[in-house]
């Protein structure tokens, strides 16, 4: 029987988890705090997640692949052109270490 690991406390707990390359770049792409100053850091379902009155984003580091999770279906709508460079789908941006440089939410 696999023991589950528990899982992170915080998001600084989570990046120090992920490989460093992935680490650096969801830190500097996935913080809100300039858009959304009141927003708290936590871990829901395992993953960072910022919240002001509801799940506003969250990000997850993946084998092959990293994703960005906005949680507001108007937001993923209004955003679809810039998106097409990643592997979107219905609820997130998928993409990589070295296509952030290319148009990735950043800090």
């Amino acid at each position: 029987m696999k023991s589950k690991t528990a899982p992170p406390k915080d998001i600084d707990a989570y990046l120090a988890k992920v490989p460093r390359d992935a680490g650096m770049t969801l830190e500097n792409s996935a913080a809100p705090k300039g858009a959304a100053p009141k927003a708290t850091e936590k871990i829901s379902y395992g993953i960072p997640t910022f919240d002001h009155r509801g799940s506003l984003v969250a990000f997850a580091a993946f084998k092959k692949h990293l994703s960005f999770f906005p949680m507001s279906l108007s937001v993923i709508a209004a955003h679809k052109d810039d998106r097409k460079p990643f592997q979107p789908s219905k609820g997130t941006i998928r993409f990589t270490s070295d296509s952030a440089g290319r148009g990735a939410p950043r800090r």
